[in-house]
């Protein structure tokens, strides 16, 4: 198994090609992160991959700037760990609203923590919706939005178990889920990391059979805690993260 993660400037919109640092024997599952360091807003381009290969990846959104980064995990499909930590990983086609994926490894935790990203296959553009995490379970999720196709639509996603492993990169993974109840959410890793990692984020708005209407942003990112940013809030809405100390 494979875990690459990267951290890259974009200052044009639009299409950007990822070479990733070791090649794959086949296309990986590739999920992308907004991080706008030092913003203290939200970004409004949704990330969407729109080639995967197995020695890189294309992704376009309208999201630019000095200070802005696009984090990358690409990780191997039907992957059955991380570590010491079960983990599935895909890509399966969405043709309407809802998606329900069945894991192939059932997990041990009841909330998993799981990371979605959209994508479009062959496209030139984003996508017009968040996809979102409404029901979660250790054997199962299922995914909200308005995004479909008959067929090039796809959702990537990586589901794996709480807790803190080291990868086969000898990289340290954490991961957690948390209640956002504000715009800004501070949110603090149960060990300090070497160096600030490299943060994934996710929504999930439990049962809500929506998808949210906002980009979750990653703002800030020290050794010891991280931010993110958005008008998502509420009591039933968690984000879903996993951090890797490169």
């Amino acid at each position: 198994m494979s875990l690459q993660v990267q951290s890259i400037l974009q200052t044009t919109p639009g299409s950007l090609k990822i070479k990733f640092a070791q090649a794959y024997a086949t296309p990986p599952v590739v999920l992308l992160t907004s991080y706008w360091k030092g913003s203290t807003a939200a970004v409004s381009g949704i990330l969407t991959v729109t080639n995967v290969t197995t020695t890189d990846c294309t992704i376009t959104s309208i999201n630019a700037a000095s200070n802005y980064y696009v984090n990358m995990l690409a990780i191997d499909t039907n992957v059955p760990a991380i570590g010491t930590l079960k983990a599935n990983s895909g890509s399966p086609a969405k043709t309407g609203n809802d998606l329900e994926v069945n894991y192939n490894n059932v997990l041990t935790s009841p909330d998993p923590v799981v990371l979605l990203t959209p994508f479009w296959n062959g496209s030139s553009q984003q996508v017009g919706y968040v996809d979102t995490l409404d029901d979660s379970a250790a054997s199962e999720c299922s995914i909200v939005s308005k995004n479909q196709a008959p067929s090039n639509f796809f959702i990537n996603f990586a589901a794996m178990d709480l807790g803190i492993t080291t990868t086969d990169n000898n990289q340290t993974l954490q991961n957690g889920i948390v209640n956002k109840l504000g715009t800004t959410q501070r949110v603090y890793f149960t060990k300090p990391f070497a160096n600030p990692p490299i943060v994934m984020i996710s929504p999930w708005w439990n049962d809500a059979n929506q998808g949210v209407g906002l980009v979750e942003t990653v703002t800030m990112v020290t050794n010891t805690y991280f931010e993110i940013t958005s008008g998502n809030m509420a009591p039933n809405y968690f984000v879903n993260w996993v951090a890797v100390g490169n």
